[in-house]
């Protein structure tokens, strides 16, 4: 399972296109608001690939960074670094074989909003370490279009 989907035919390139897609949801039966990003599917990375998003919940000082890393061998990725040599917080979310023998590992980045803003012009850069490793680049484009929409959507994100 990951949260979100890919949108079939739609390009994400800019913030916009970011703020655009980004979609806020409301749990009825866990009263919960989140907003999650558009899903960038199929990244490339060290003869694998990956599917991520950011994410975040009302009333939570944290965000998100949902991935989902297939690979034809297991990964086991349970540490990262960013370019700067900052450790950050890997959670391990879940792991299955798939019907073509693939496997697929969920894990997510834990970080506060500080961490993103001082990444707007420069975009995330962050090493993942396992028993493979890879590196997955996130634009400037889509951390801006993301925390544009957060601040636009303050209101709803307040339930």
């Amino acid at each position: 399972m990951f949260i979100g989907c890919a949108m079939e035919g739609i390009q994400i390139k800019t913030a916009d296109d970011v703020f655009n897609h980004s979609k806020i949801d409301f749990d009825a039966y866990s009263k919960t608001t989140s907003l999650k990003g558009p899903v960038m599917p199929w990244i490339n990375v060290d003869n694998g690939f990956v599917d991520y998003l950011l994410m975040t919940f009302a009333k939570d000082d944290y965000y998100y960074l949902l991935i989902k890393y297939n690979n034809s061998n297991w990964g086991f990725i349970d540490s990262a670094y960013d370019i700067n040599n900052e450790k950050l917080d890997v959670v391990k979310l879940g792991s299955e074989v798939q019907n073509d023998g693939w496997i697929e590992e969920r894990i997510t980045v834990k970080f506060k909003r500080d961490y993103l803003e001082k990444n707007l012009k420069s975009g995330l850069s962050i090493k993942f370490y396992g028993k493979k490793t890879f590196i997955l680049s996130i634009p400037d484009f889509y951390i801006q279009g993301f925390i544009k929409k957060i601040d636009d959507s303050k209101y709803w994100l307040q339930r």
